[in-house]
């Protein structure tokens, strides 16, 4: 038997690993206090930050100098918890960056 030979179907709402993963982050999140729209808010200056480090030439960013840098730039104040999840959205959504960042 064939992969090609098996009969496709739609697939399950409730299934599916992007959805099962988000449903996880946003339940960690949750114990800390935070919403996946709080951490959406600060992940654009996360990714210019961090964009902007990858291109002076840094071979390794740590995700603790981005957060304080974003800290520093907006003045905004969150917990120092939302650190793992900024690395990996920014390691998931910029695969250029997935060496460099560093938790």
């Amino acid at each position: 038997m064939d992969q090609l030979d098996l009969t496709a179907r739609a697939p399950d709402r409730n299934v599916g690993a992007l959805s099962v993963d988000a449903q996880w982050v946003a339940d960690k999140l949750s114990e800390f206090g935070f919403t996946m729209d709080q951490l959406e808010a600060l992940y654009p200056e996360a990714e210019r930050v961090a964009l902007g480090w990858a291109a002076r030439g840094d071979t390794r960013i740590g995700i603790d100098l981005v957060t304080g840098e974003i800290k520093r730039r907006t003045k905004l104040r969150f917990s120092n918890t939302v650190r793992p999840f900024l690395a990996r959205m920014l390691r998931d959504r910029r695969p250029e960056l997935r060496d460099l960042i560093k938790v």
